[in-house]
């Protein structure tokens, strides 16, 4: 299988680069640079790749000329620069940059950092002049099985996005089915102003091969009195200068851990605590709904039952600051001759408790989504919406669950919300979760649903594969929106499946990107800690300016897989909290040999005659500022009054500050006049972290 060439180019071979394009304008020599482009002495472990790029035809030459910022796959021409990306010895992606009569750059090895699965090299690396104005590098890792892209961002490449693969799945008689990734054989990629996204085919190594067509669409920035933006990626970014992009992770809270087990050897929860489960804040009081499992037999004897699931019981605690928590005695079901219990009697093992305001009959405002049964045989399309008018006394009806894709082993749902930013009202409501493709493989699955009540699963679930990562499986995912993302946690586990947290972001709520592979947003803590063991997470909770993320934790890892069914009565598991600031998965940092940086926007759409508050979520040490310019999109000049001298420094940290000017405390934003915003960042270690627009009365 052949591809057909971009319009006016076509195919030309090379028995050491992959294919390249060979174009075919006619323009002005520039056979001259050439020349001098590679005559310029380069690094050993160059050699070779920058002798096969020494080698393309004068038609390709051509296209480097001045005025033409056309490219080849492994050459692009941005500005006044050429940039070259070609894969090393040790199986990384380096690019190197030239300007016109001067000499190339150091390398950059752009994926030096990023963790490998076994035998994993990058490869087939390309160039493209995305429709932002920026250039894009791909590039293919043949164990993942899918692409990878970065934005140049004027002095780095920013963030790794992850980019597409081929889907194909095949069932098995069993019932199971193996969700496979196929081998990517080439692809095109292409940027287009007309779609204002980047294009991708890619085209499979079968006979007859697969073929996927697949789009990364540009962000739109709007001015509008609720918009919020995060530099939780670099989508929105034009240019940085003096300043590096960095992630973070929660951090644990100092009176962990909050809830333990049961001191009572007769009571439900006497050995794991929040396997899952739900808080919610209401009128300054904390209400958690959590898994919890019993030992077993009367007087603590551990016994294997049917299965685990039968000793799970969801539990019901409160708490006036969030840490520390009382667990009344609700007296709903007899529990080893006793009433006097926290159990929640008709929720079972995952309590997804969602409350909805919209909700016009008040006995159905709390919501719950459960599977069919505690056991093993429940089948995935007979689900149970649970309902309730207190979150205390629940009543099941039928909550029917289609999947015109591929039908799961399983599913479970961990989180769901209704998106009321969505405009198709037929996926209106979304859930997030497991989806099982067999007894022991797991992967991440989107449903939709126009009412909370019929469920379809998303036609090309799942939406996270194995594969994706760096790890060795994965299980949950927790999504939840955050400004103009869906931010989410995915369950990543290592051989014997103890897991942990990763952040990963999307755009849609369908395509996501991890953060950073690897980097653990939730983390197990060292030997000796009640949390050393794998981990259980929640949606957050927003306490002030933070987020609190419920979580529970094993006391100790398992060291087999899979799990002695006995072992999962004896080892204990904990609730604890760990925080982040709202907002600040990572942002842009002044970097260390940097006193000033700068960061520049992309441009920012206005569809109204209006004045409105802008407001920094930013991060400034004592004695340092951040200084705004607000800029013609076209020009890039100030607007009046609003420069960077004109800007009234603000030196105070806080996740949503307000910005003046000398003569302006708002900013008079104009019809179809779209601005950019240029940030300056003065003094070691600030950072920001997103801004967003407010209105004012």
């Amino acid at each position: 299988m052949t591809f057909p060439p971009p319009l006016g180019c076509k195919w030309t071979g090379s028995e050491i680069l992959p294919r390249v394009w060979r174009f075919g304008w006619i323009g002005s020599p520039a056979i001259a640079v050439f020349a001098v482009i590679f005559a310029t002495p380069t690094a050993a472990d160059d050699t070779r790749y920058l002798d096969a790029l020494r080698g393309l035809d004068q038609a390709a030459e051509v296209a480097f000329a001045p005025h033409n910022e056309k490219r080849t796959g492994h050459l692009l021409r941005h500005k006044d620069e050429l940039i070259a990306a070609y894969p090393n010895g040790e199986g990384d992606i380096v690019t190197r940059r030239h300007r016109v009569a001067g000499k190339w750059s150091l390398t950059t090895n752009v994926t030096e950092a990023a963790l490998r699965r076994e035998g994993e090299v990058w490869d087939m690396p390309r160039l493209v002049a995305g429709p932002d104005g920026n250039p894009w590098l791909v590039y293919r890792s043949e164990v993942r099985r899918r692409l990878f892209f970065h934005r140049w961002l004027g002095e780095q490449w920013g963030p790794r996005l992850d980019g597409p693969a081929i889907h194909d799945v095949n069932p098995q008689i069993t019932g199971e089915f193996e969700e496979e990734l196929r081998p990517i054989r080439e692809y095109i990629v292409e940027g287009s102003r007309v779609q204002d996204a980047i294009l991708v085919r890619l085209v499979s190594e079968d006979e007859p091969s697969l073929e996927t067509v697949a789009t990364i669409p540009m962000i739109p920035l709007t001015a509008n009195p609720t918009a919020r933006f995060l530099f939780i990626d670099d989508r929105h970014v034009a240019s940085v200068q003096g300043a590096v992009w960095t992630p973070h992770a929660s951090r644990r809270h100092a009176s962990n851990p909050v809830l333990t087990q049961n001191p009572n050897p007769e009571a439900a929860d006497t050995v794991r605590i929040f396997n899952r489960g739900s808080v919610r804040i209401e009128d300054g009081r904390f209400r958690m709904w959590y898994t919890a499992t019993e030992t077993g037999m009367p007087g603590g004897v551990d016994r294997a039952g049917p299965n685990w699931q039968s000793l799970m019981h969801v539990c019901y605690a409160e708490s006036t600051d969030g840490i520390h928590w009382q667990r009344p005695e609700l007296g709903l079901v007899e529990f080893r001759g006793s009433k006097r219990n926290n159990i929640v009697p008709e929720l079972l093992r995952i309590p997804t408790v969602f409350y909805d305001d919209l909700e016009p009959d008040p006995d159905r405002r709390y919501k719950s989504w459960e599977i069919a049964s505690a056991s093993r045989s429940s089948q995935p399309e007979s689900g149970d919406l649970m309902t309730s008018a207190d979150g205390i006394h629940w009543r099941k009806s039928p909550a029917p669950r289609s999947y015109p894709g591929v039908r799961p082993w399983f599913v479970e749902y961990h989180n769901v919300f209704r998106d009321d930013r969505e405009d198709d009202p037929q996926r209106r409501w979304k859930a997030y979760g497991s989806f099982g493709t067999g007894p022991r493989w797991r992967t991440c699955h989107l449903s939709t649903s126009p009412d909370g009540v019929y469920w379809t699963g998303y036609l090309e679930n799942p939406v996270i594969d194995p594969l994706r990562g760096a790890g060795h499986c994965i299980h949950d995912l927790i999504v939840w929106q955050e400004a103009d993302c869906y931010v989410g946690l995915v369950q990543v586990g290592d051989e014997y499946h103890n897991y942990e947290w990763e952040l990963v972001v999307s755009r849609d709520g369908v395509h996501f990107s991890y953060v950073v592979d690897g980097l653990k947003f939730i983390s197990r803590a060292p030997p000796g800690h009640w949390d050393h063991g794998g981990l259980q997470a929640s949606r957050p909770v927003r306490v002030g300016d933070k987020w609190w993320f419920y979580y529970g934790a094993y006391e100790s890892p398992w060291t087999t897989y899979p799990q002695d069914e006995s072992a999962i009565f004896k080892t204990r598991m904990s609730c604890g909290i760990a925080r982040l600031d709202v907002g600040r998965y990572a942002g842009f940092r002044t970097s260390d040999d940097a006193q000033d940086g700068m960061l520049t926007t992309r441009p920012i759409s206005v569809s109204f005659d209006r004045k409105l508050a802008l407001t920094l979520n930013a991060f400034i040490p004592e004695g340092y500022r951040v200084r705004v310019a607000v800029l013609d999109a076209q020009s890039n000049h100030p607007l009046a009054g609003f420069s960077l001298h004109d800007c009234i420094a603000t030196t105070r940290d806080g996740v949503s500050t307000a910005i003046h000017w000398k003569n302006h405390a708002l900013v008079w934003l104009r019809k179809s006049k779209s601005i950019r915003l240029k940030f300056e960042l003065s003094g070691t270690d600030c950072e920001l972290f997103g801004f967003g627009w407010e209105a004012t009365h």
